[in-house]
């Protein structure tokens, strides 16, 4: 297999300076100055509230604001015309993963669900008893899961936390399946045993990025940049979200050797 380099040619990682477009790595380091005032004063302002209640409810402005505003407001200007990779994990059979190559990654929807379980019982993975169980009882028509697609934008993730993320390389089908049905034996059992741990490589827009979290995409940059020498270094992600099928780039099972190189599976405690 190729390497992750090569898998995501001119995509942005947001946690790997190396595919940052060198336009906005230069701009960056030269608004560093700018970049650190906005950043110590509100570290200290931070530091100061622990014991200081009052401002906690009474923020002092950042005589920085106004400049910073103006470094993230251009830095998003860069990136709109940017292709970046998204990280969705999961557990796939094989029939799953060449279907994805060929035509994208669908949004969850109960139709979806639907069909997959389907397919799973002609294909003699459960009995039907497992099978109406798990038709009868999932979460796809949720509102935050019906329509979406769920992913990370960091690669270092994978190797940081493994608590939050074994489920989806154990156990099939993604958490609108397991989660109503992982302390099942039965239900549990058959999820344990059908598919191979998968990362699938999404190719992203910067338009089409969402996520909850108030943060625009040059602040979690800039923070990557600006803690990217510390021994605590954190990626600073959360999880993202897409509204439309997604475009695939690759999938890397846990047959893949840069499947272990990304997460370090076999040192997994909880699996």
């Amino acid at each position: 297999m190729l390497s992750l380099e090569e898998l995501i040619e001119d995509r942005i990682i947001i946690d790997r300076l190396d595919t940052w477009p060198q336009h906005v790595l230069s701009y960056i380091e030269n608004e560093g100055k700018t970049i650190h005032q906005y950043l110590k004063f509100e570290r200290e302002i931070d530091e100061r509230a622990i014991t200081e209640v009052a401002l906690r409810f009474r923020k002092p402005k950042n005589p920085y604001l106004k400049k910073w505003l103006e470094v993230l407001n251009k830095i998003e200007d860069n990136l709109k015309d940017c292709k970046l990779v998204g990280f969705h994990c999961t557990k796939l059979t094989q029939d799953e993963i060449d279907n994805v190559l060929r035509n994208g990654l669908e949004p969850l929807s109960p139709g979806l669900t639907n069909r997959r379980l389907k397919d799973l019982f002609d294909n003699k993975f459960m009995d039907s008893e497992s099978y109406k169980e798990l038709i009868n009882n999932n979460q796809s028509n949720e509102t935050n899961r019906s329509g979406l697609i769920w992913y990370t934008l960091c690669s270092t993730v994978f190797k940081k936390n493994e608590g939050g993320l074994f489920r989806f390389f154990k156990l099939w089908g993604g958490e609108s399946i397991y989660k109503h049905n992982e302390h099942n034996p039965k239900i549990k059992k058959v999820l344990s045993s059908v598919g191979k741990p998968c990362i699938v490589l999404l190719d992203l827009c910067y338009d089409g990025i969402h996520w909850f979290s108030p943060d625009s995409l040059a602040y979690r940059m800039i923070k990557i940049y600006a803690g990217r020498n510390a021994s605590d270094f954190t990626s600073f992600d959360s999880d993202c979200y897409i509204k439309e099928k997604a475009k695939v780039i690759s999938v890397i099972s846990s047959d893949d050797d840069l499947f272990e190189k990304l997460t370090g599976f076999s040192t997994w405690t909880m699996r």
